[in-house]
């Protein structure tokens, strides 16, 4: 009933009329019970009138006032409240004091209105005080005079009291204004929207993106004025907002056909009770372009850098034989008859052999990286393991490296493209072989771990030096001990085999320690079917969706 409506959003209008419908609430009972008063001690019929004058005037002043015509309706109550006491003092024993009344209608004046309407009413209550006096001709002139000096120095001070509110009033409001004005500004520009909204999960409120609405009594902003990440077309979830209304603090993002952006939401508590929720959502697509950008450029970067020192180890690799072939021709036109001919010819045709297997390996290399998916067969691994381990026993000496095949329980099909993982796992093996000293041993294992297949092999060799280590996987690359093109290798053997597994979605990694010998271990998924062996696929989508649905699928087969 003392509320202002929610169409007057004036902070300081809306308090006025609040102060307002207070007072008038006060009056009502107030004249009331001065109308029963008045009966009971039998007053004139002029004292019943005005009082009931006073009655209706306050009711008509709290309508007014409540439809929002607030200084008619106040007016109208100083009026009448003027008149009621003018004409209660005249049938008043004490006249000269309940005139003086009139400072209280002065000074309510002076609380609510501005200055101009206190200096009014000033003015005309002096004048009644003055007309009074000459009226009331049985009243002491002495205490008259003393009564008009008295009012003129209440009416004074009330009227400086009036001025310094509203000079105060005015500083605050301008204070606001610059203020608001300047949050507008600052809201408006913030990185991405901030907003809040109501119970019902309407905005009540929005700053961002060159806007800014303010909070309207809770009232929801209609839809057709939001921006697009709010906006009710853009099919913003509303499962998020509704668990921040149930004391949830809520992150996610969201793709639409305008962008991708990021949610943060919080609840919004008052007197610890959550009234609705607060959000900040951000454009991420700039970002995300810009992030893109920026990870191309340091790819295209390291491509390059990678490019260049693969080609100048490259002719460095393919310097060499060619020079050895060089030599070798040279010696043979310079020298035609001597005995060593057929020995050079045998130099030439090592180092051409070497040559091809360098340009094999760049092929190699070329066509893994050009093709980024494999075809790919349920392969026994078992089975390809052992054949590799007996074809290299075959090739070694009786007296050289012991080389051992250990499987752990039983062990699954792997979906796998077997010419490549053969090359791959080959040259792990070729690599333990060739620094591996005579009487050393090699293991070559495998098991299944926690869905995935591992394959190991572990040696007791040279071993590679802590400094070595994490380049092993780079071309040509050349540690302390790892020389290989003096053991007849291409340097590129170790690259293939990393970029194989990848290629299958698994993980290669080694374990070594210089004269302590090397562990290779390589993980492949799992995959188990029921099909026929020797069927081909493609290489396997391996995200978590698409396992499930492929585990899904072989339950019901």
């Amino acid at each position: 009933m003392v509320e202002p409506p929610a169409s007057i959003t004036d902070p300081q209008q809306r308090s006025l009329m609040h102060m307002l419908s207070v007072l008038y609430m006060f009056m009502l009972p107030v004249v009331l019970f001065l109308a029963l008063f008045n009966i009971v001690t039998g007053s004139p019929l002029e004292v019943y009138l005005a009082l009931f004058v006073g009655f209706l005037v306050v009711t008509i002043g709290y309508t007014l006032t409540r439809i929002g015509q607030v200084q008619i309706g106040f007016l109208l109550s100083v009026v009448v409240g003027m008149a009621i006491i003018v004409i209660r003092s005249a049938y008043s024993e004490f006249p000269h004091a309940e005139i003086f009344l009139l400072v209280a209608v002065t000074l309510g004046v002076a609380i609510a209105m501005p200055l101009r309407y206190t200096l009014l009413v000033s003015i005309v209550n002096i004048a009644i005080v003055v007309i009074f006096g000459m009226v009331m001709t049985d009243i002491n002139r002495g205490i008259i005079q003393d009564y008009v000096i008295h009012m003129l120095l209440m009416q004074s001070l009330i009227l400086l009291f009036t001025y310094n509110r509203q000079k105060v009033e005015g500083n605050l409001a301008k204070q606001q204004t610059t203020s608001q004005t300047r949050l507008q500004l600052t809201m408006s520009h913030i990185p991405g929207i901030l907003w809040t909204f109501d119970k019902n999960l309407q905005p009540t409120s929005i700053a961002g993106q060159g806007i800014y609405i303010g909070e309207n009594e809770g009232k929801a902003i209609p839809g057709d004025i939001l921006p697009w990440p709010l906006h009710p077309d853009s099919g913003n979830p509303t499962s998020f907002m509704q668990r921040v209304l149930n004391g949830e603090s809520v992150t996610y993002e969201r793709t639409t056909n305008q962008g991708l952006y990021q949610y943060a939401l919080q609840p919004l508590v008052e007197n610890n009770v959550i009234v609705g929720g607060i959000g900040l959502v951000i454009d991420m697509s700039e970002r995300r372009r810009s992030e893109l950008q920026a990870q191309q450029l340091l790819a295209a970067k390291e491509r390059s850098n990678a490019m260049a020192k693969f080609i100048q180890a490259a002719s460095h690799d393919i310097k060499n034989p060619l020079s050895t072939i060089n030599t070798s021709l040279y010696m043979m036109k310079r020298d035609p008859n001597s005995g060593k001919q057929d020995e050079r010819i045998s130099v030439i045709e090592k180092q051409i052999d070497r040559l091809m297997a360098i340009l094999d390996s760049f092929s190699k290399m070329a066509e893994l990286e050009r093709n980024e998916y494999l075809p790919t067969i349920p392969t026994d691994i078992v089975r390809m393991l052992s054949d590799l381990v007996d074809n290299r026993r075959h090739h070694l000496k009786d007296d050289s490296v012991q080389l051992y095949l250990d499987v752990e329980g039983a062990v699954p099909n792997v979906q796998i493209n077997e010419e490549t993982m053969q090359r791959a796992i080959s040259n792990v093996l070729d690599n333990a072989i060739t620094f591996t000293p005579g009487g050393g041993e090699i293991s070559v294992r495998t098991y299944e771990d926690r869905g995935k297949v591992v394959i190991e092999v572990e040696d007791n060799g040279l071993g590679i030096s802590e400094s070595d280590l994490p380049y092993v996987f780079e071309p040509f690359f050349r540690g302390a001990e790892h020389r290989p093109i003096d053991g007849g290798s291409t340097g590129l053997g170790l690259s293939i085999t990393k970029r194989v597994i990848e290629q299958h979605k698994g993980r290669i990694s080694i374990a070594s320690a210089e004269g302590a010998g090397t562990t290779v271990r390589i993980t492949l998924p799992n995959i188990v079917s029921n099909v026929e062996i020797g069927e081909v696929t493609k290489m396997p989508d391996m995200s978590a969706s698409t396992v499930t649905r492929r585990m899904t699928a072989l339950k019901s087969i």
